[in-house]
């Protein structure tokens, strides 16, 4: 006979289970605690425009390194050291020019701070030139704190530069700071915040009134502006990019406003570049040993749509303008199934008018089948990349981006083909350090665009793609020489047309629109370009560019000074 347990004892079991739910919590929180303290912290991303991008991508197609997948950017700095230690371990004897030999002295000590992370002596890392007032530097920032708990990095951000065509002549200048830094072993953040002001003595469209018109809808296209006050003929403007970042033992997570690059393309991509102003994201990056990334972010978009419902006027007058919203989820794995060919496979969606979508939430959701169990109310993307290095010394690239289209039409006069292509070959030490580039890009007539506005694929009046929009191609050939370490020259040609784009209406009533349809607009270039980087970080530029198009020919010439940029 079981007697009945006594409130005394009921009491008792419900706090020794009360006592051992804590001790598992506790038990599953010092797991995780002591999992993430003992992890190799790589969480502070370098910027897109750094060299060392440009210098990795020539050791990859030159045969020093393999298996890079640099489809995906930013890289962190922790993997930037990593790949430069295993370039200084691979390269054989003779193998790198005496150029690249100091080019990769001049970024291991640009990455000092990480290589020492992994455990490189750091009398082995060269030190930057003295300047007169900092005889002996420790670190390459100009403002280094070392202390126990981690380390913080400052630099100040300036530039000034100056560009003319023609008649028109602007003028820009740049303020601003770079910090960045670790916290232990686990938390790393970043910051990198500017100023900028631009004028001119005659009116000059600033940014484009469309963004499938963004490289000509402006005399001077460059990188998204976002915000902007506007006095008379000078406009202002200032960009933060942030991020605080915690490193799992099986992943790095991010909150963060930055932009991604994701693709192959070298000047665009089709899938996702850094045309637009940055945006804040959530940001989860994971690995899997050494033939495999994943990433995943979700974003919160600039539709610069008026909310009618939520905005108002006050009845002192003011008035509160809110936008609608506008999200971007997106995943991409990127593999090395085999010594030289890297294939990245991606999937991105653009949602809005209601709250974060959970299904978009799950990085590992496969979006195209959660949109249509949602009833296909938003914008879909995927496209797929190959990168392939069998042959030292050259590369051979290219992607496919579908926006959308019907494969048992693909052939016919009533196809629905919104896709975008881009092939590229680049090679290297043609000859001692000469090297060559050719990239095409052509973008079909409706990608980019939706039924919906709000599901464009756009942010900030820019697109998240390729600059050169719907109905398009470009053809651009590169050579670059590098004399010396610091001294770059670049001579480029570069040959643009634009189809017409038609309305959203137009589109959906003649989903067949034939490529380059309509008024063709052409345009063609030839550049030369020096960059002369004395110091770290210290870069002096000039420029010449010859434009020509049905109606003229116009000259360009630029300047500028930049530090830290």
């Amino acid at each position: 006979m079981t007697l009945p347990v006594t409130l005394t004892e009921r009491g008792n079991f419900v706090v020794r289970s009360a006592c051992n739910r804590r001790a598992w919590k506790l038990r599953l929180f010092s797991l995780a605690f002591f999992s993430v303290s003992i992890a190799n912290a790589q969480v502070v991303s370098v910027p897109l425009n750094h060299p060392s991008y440009r210098f990795i991508d020539r050791m990859e197609t030159k045969g020093v390194i393999k298996a890079v997948r640099n489809g995906t950017k930013p890289f962190h700095r922790l993997k930037t050291a990593e790949i430069l230690l295993r370039i200084e371990k691979s390269a054989d004897t003779g193998s790198l020019t005496q150029i690249e030999q100091e080019q990769l002295r001049w970024l291991k000590g640009q990455f000092r701070c990480e290589l020492e992370r992994l455990g490189e002596d750091p009398t082995s890392v060269s030190s930057p030139r003295p300047w007169p007032l900092f005889p002996k530097p420790r670190w390459w920032p100009l403002f280094p704190r070392k202390e126990k708990e981690g380390l913080v990095c400052l630099d100040p951000v300036l530039a000034f530069s100056s560009q003319s065509k023609g008649a028109k002549r602007i003028y820009r200048r740049t303020t601003g700071v770079k910090v960045y830094g670790y916290l232990g072993d686990v938390v790393g953040f970043y910051l990198y915040a500017r100023e900028n002001g631009e004028w001119s003595k005659a009116e000059i469209r600033w940014k484009p009134t469309d963004p499938q018109q963004g490289l000509w809808d402006v005399p001077f296209p460059q990188k998204g502006i976002g915000w902007t006050a506007t006095y008379g003929r000078r406009v202002d403007h200032d960009e933060v990019d942030a991020a605080f970042s915690v490193e799992f033992p099986w992943f790095q997570l991010s909150l963060e406003k930055g932009s991604n690059i994701w693709g192959p393309g070298y000047r665009g991509q089709l899938a996702l570049s850094d045309w637009t102003p940055s945006y804040g994201q959530i940001r989860l990056s994971a690995k899997y040993g050494n033939w495999l990334d994943f990433t995943y972010i979700h974003a919160s978009l600039y539709s610069g749509i008026v909310d009618s419902l939520r905005s108002y006027r006050t009845d002192q007058g003011y008035e509160r303008t809110l936008h609608r919203r506008r999200y971007l989820a997106g995943h991409r794995l990127e593999i090395t199934p085999l010594p030289g060919v890297d294939i990245g496979v991606s999937e991105t969606v653009i949602y809005g008018d209601r709250a974060p979508e959970t299904f978009y939430l799950i990085p590992v959701m496969f979006f195209w089948s959660a949109q249509h169990y949602l009833g296909s109310p938003d914008n879909l993307q995927m496209s797929v990349d190959i990168d392939l290095n069998l042959i030292k010394g050259f590369k051979f690239y290219g992607c496919l981006f579908i926006d959308e289209i019907s494969i048992a039409r693909i052939f016919t006069k009533e196809h629905h083909n919104w896709v975008g292509l881009q092939a590229g070959l680049f090679g290297v030490d043609i000859l001692d350090n000469l090297d060559v580039r050719a990239e095409y890009t052509r973008i079909n007539p409706c990608v980019y665009s939706h039924k919906f506005p709000i599901n464009n694929f756009e942010s900030y009046g820019y697109l998240l793609g390729h600059q050169i929009g719907q109905n398009a191609d470009q053809l651009y050939l590169e050579t670059n020489y590098r004399h010396i370490r610091p001294l770059l020259f670049t001579l480029s040609y570069q040959r643009d047309r634009k189809g017409q784009v038609l309305s959203i209406y137009e589109q959906r009533d003649n989903p067949s629109q034939e490529f380059l349809s309509g008024q063709v607009k052409k345009q063609h270039g030839w550049a030369l370009e020096v960059s002369y980087e004395p110091l770290r970080a210290l870069f002096l530029k000039a420029g010449y560019r010859l434009i020509s198009n049905s109606k003229e020919k116009e000259n360009e010439f630029s300047f500028g000074l930049e530090y830290n940029l």
